[in-house]
């Protein structure tokens, strides 16, 4: 009788661990790891990329949990990162949108592991209906920085970047210190107008500011994708632009989980994402949609090495007296 009883219960508790929903059988949220990953806000939000990450990476790692700390921009990380140094309560254990800029002003040495996850080439793009006939007639199209700048067909047209906060306006500063026989000066009397950010930027670009803006080459991919009819038009300088990476890090001190959630940034569906919803052009062998426009589309300046944080201060400074 008592072994049939001990059969009983043991048969019981088999059927109740058998029939216990999935969702009951995950950790609950105060037995999961938490992972903070500080990163820029047009990263997250309702339908972003970020969202996705984080539903995907838990639901394949149930006793992980991504948390978000947000800045507003890409430049502001560094700030972010610096504030919270030795703040063991503001932990941050992954950063996702430095650049090699950022990266520099923080301090190498600060950082555990480096990867790259997108690399889009800089462009200008141009409205077709407000830039001058002479333009067209180019073609839209110049050999060098050089007789781009002489031929004053862009002087004061061009909406770009505040590179005091905004990433793409720090890249819009290496372009200018890069160009081949133009003077930063001379770069600069081609902008029209500075905006604090990217979305501020074009805001005002879709608004009627300007004849072209400073941005990423993918920014055209995201046009003809919504299917929508558009004037833009990528400006085509031979001698070719720089390209902008995005650098997700791991910070020193972080948990040892950390590499988990990077290596799964870089996986091939988290990189496939990565161009769908943020559009750019990841580093990872995935297939693009087919309306991106090629990467290859975009000429390239070699890549140089990364600046000092000492000679970006000083271009930061000569920036606010041109």
């Amino acid at each position: 009788m008592k072994k049939l009883s001990r059969r009983l219960l043991s048969a019981a508790c088999f059927l109740a661990i058998a029939c216990t929903p999935e969702s009951a059988k995950k950790p609950s949220s105060s037995a999961r790891e938490t992972l903070r990953v500080l990163t820029y806000s047009s990263f997250l939000g309702e339908g972003s990329y970020g969202e996705w990450l984080k539903r995907e990476f838990e639901s394949q790692h149930p006793h992980l949990e991504v948390v978000y700390v947000e800045a507003q921009d890409g430049a502001g990380l560094a700030g972010e990162l610096k504030r919270r140094r030795g703040d063991a309560t503001g932990r941050i254990d992954l950063a996702v949108g430095l650049d090699e800029v950022t990266v520099g002003r923080v301090g190498r040495e600060h950082f555990a592991r480096l990867a790259t996850i997108s690399s889009s080439p800089m462009t200008i793009l141009v409205h077709r209906k407000r830039a001058s006939a002479a333009l067209a007639a180019r073609k839209f199209r110049f050999a060098t920085w050089r007789e781009l700048v002489d031929s004053k067909l862009l002087e004061k047209s061009l909406v770009v970047q505040d590179p005091r906060f905004s990433a793409p306006g720090l890249s819009w500063l290496l372009q200018t210190h890069a160009l081949a026989g133009v003077t930063p000066n001379a770069a600069q009397g081609l902008v029209r107008r500075v905006f604090p950010s990217w979305s501020s930027t074009f805001a005002a670009f879709d608004g009627g500011e300007g004849t072209a803006v400073w941005t990423y080459s993918s920014s055209l991919s995201y046009y003809e994708c919504d299917g929508k009819p558009h004037e833009l038009v990528a400006l085509r300088v031979d001698e070719g632009y720089l390209s902008s990476d995005e650098i997700a890090a791991v910070v020193q001190g972080a948990v040892p989980a950390t590499e988990v959630l990077l290596n799964f940034l870089l996986s091939g569906p988290a990189q496939q994402k990565l161009s769908e919803l943020n559009w750019v052009y990841p580093v990872g062998a995935v297939t693009l949609p087919k309306c991106f426009v090629p990467r290859e589309s975009f000429p390239r300046l070699p890549k140089a090495a990364s600046p000092s944080a000492t000679t970006v201060n000083q271009w930061i400074d000569e920036w606010q007296l041109l």
